[in-house]
């Protein structure tokens, strides 16, 4: 499909030292791509890191299925040589060929992989340098064959979260493979750019801004965690904050007051965590089994089976700063963004002066005492169930940063969490990233602060 120009072109332009070049594709009209070089000055709103994987997809809505095109421009930015790179196939977690790839090449040439029901190893004919590129292409289709939580066609609705394939995380210098665990999150994302060409007669309910002519929709993105969407028709409520994105609500029986609240949630963590990037943030009520809410890059499923409380809600628009901008490997250290996210809801119903704030304080007070000796820096598979994983992570996890409040002050505790929001948005953090900043900062011990964790 990509012509060897293209490759030469990519070349040229990083023999030349420009590194800070991002290519963008134009679409010929033969349904190519080529690329076109934009500087710094033309980037006004794109990142100053270059190094963020390109998604590039072609797709074609063929109601049963999706039939997609995808190019990856990928930079090894890992700081160290490659062999082999590892594509993850989020939707056939479940043990099911959701996503079935049909062709695979590297530069515009065959390639040897291994495949697997969730992932495809691709072994590289020479090595990757840091700093080298390739570009990763497929053939891929999406299907509907088996539904679950975050993923699926139910009636006319389709939820796309999961649903292609994407580069896997790499920890600790080794590609991460998902493991599926119904009652937690057990996967996460490298930051990334798409670019997407979408043909569908189906509305689109989306965070990502595209223009619409007919049925082709356009997407272009900032880096994004992951690139979700919802395809159907549902009734749709909107509201403008002032100096922040547009809230979306879609539903087919709107809960009134949810917008309202979303508003006034979104300024809280706007001044306490740093501004949102983004120009929207989308909620849509979905069928969902195990959860009330679940998050992705600027867009929030919420269970359309149950009520949806004022915490919940907090929980869930925090996790837009805790996994969508500042991520973590939620399959070994879950304890990280879901505690960071039960803390800020906590801190906005204290701030609000509601009750709940209080009965919430006890539940991580209990878990803190039920759970002493029990190490919440674990990997998921190794909770002894759903109830215990939920207790631990989201209770013990929260209390972990109501203690160091404790240490150092509600004051100093916001302002550390949105440095670590200024160092490392759209990279993955660790416990030993948290823990370690706290000890330089603040002149606290690791020690004692690994001892709340365990």
């Amino acid at each position: 499909m990509k012509k060897l120009s293209i490759i030469i072109l990519f070349l040229v332009i990083l023999s030349l030292g420009f590194s800070y070049l991002i290519p963008l594709p134009q679409k010929g009209n033969d349904g190519t791509f080529s690329f076109e070089a934009i500087s710094k000055n033309d980037m006004a709103s794109r990142p100053t890191r270059s190094s963020f994987p390109i998604y590039y997809m072609e797709i074609e809505d063929a109601n049963t299925h999706l039939a997609a095109e995808l190019d990856i421009f990928f930079i090894n930015s890992w700081g160290e040589p490659l062999d082999d790179i590892q594509i993850n196939l989020p939707a056939n977690m479940v043990g099911v060929n959701n996503i079935e790839v049909f062709s695979l090449k590297i530069n515009n040439k065959s390639v040897n992989f291994k495949s697997y029901t969730d992932k495809i190893i691709i072994y590289l004919p020479h090595t990757m340098m840091p700093e080298d590129t390739v570009i990763i292409s497929l053939s891929f289709e999406t299907h509907f064959k088996s539904n679950f939580t975050r993923f699926g066609k139910y009636d006319e609705i389709y939820l796309l979260s999961l649903w292609y394939p994407v580069i896997a995380p790499r920890i600790k210098d080794n590609w991460v493979s998902f493991q599926w665990i119904p009652h937690a999150d057990p996967y996460f994302f490298e930051t990334a750019i798409f670019e997407i060409n979408l043909y569908t007669d189906k509305d689109i309910m989306s965070p990502h801004p595209y223009t619409h002519t007919g049925n082709h929709y356009r997407f272009k993105t900032l880096p994004i965690r992951d690139f979700s969407l919802v395809m159907g028709t549902l009734a749709g409520i909107n509201r403008k904050i002032y100096n922040g994105p547009e809230i979306s609500y879609y539903s087919r029986d709107h809960r009134i007051d949810l917008v309202t609240n979303t508003q006034d949630v979104f300024n809280f963590y706007s001044e306490k965590f740093g501004p949102y990037p983004y120009s929207s943030l989308v909620f849509v009520d979905v069928p969902m089994d195990y959860f009330k809410g679940m998050e992705f890059s600027g867009m929030i499923f919420l269970n359309e089976d149950q009520i949806i409380d004022l915490f919940t809600v907090a929980h869930e628009i925090a996790h837009q700063w805790w996994y969508s901008l500042v991520g973590n490997d939620q399959l070994n250290e879950s304890w990280i963004d879901e505690g960071l996210a039960n803390y800020a809801a906590y801190k906005y119903c204290q701030e609000k002066g509601l009750p709940v704030a209080d009965i919430f304080k006890i539940y991580f007070s209990l878990a803190e005492n039920t759970y002493r000796g029990f190490p919440i820096v674990r990997k998921l598979q190794d909770f002894p169930s759903a109830a215990n994983y939920r207790q631990a992570v989201y209770l013990k996890g929260a209390n972990f940063w109501i203690q160091v409040e404790e240490m150092i002050g509600e004051e100093e505790t916001f302002n550390y969490l949105r440095k670590i929001q200024n160092q490392y948005q759209y990279e993955i953090i660790d416990t030993e990233i948290l823990i370690q900043g706290l000890v330089e900062d603040y002149d606290l011990r690791a020690s004692d602060l690994h001892k709340l964790l365990k």
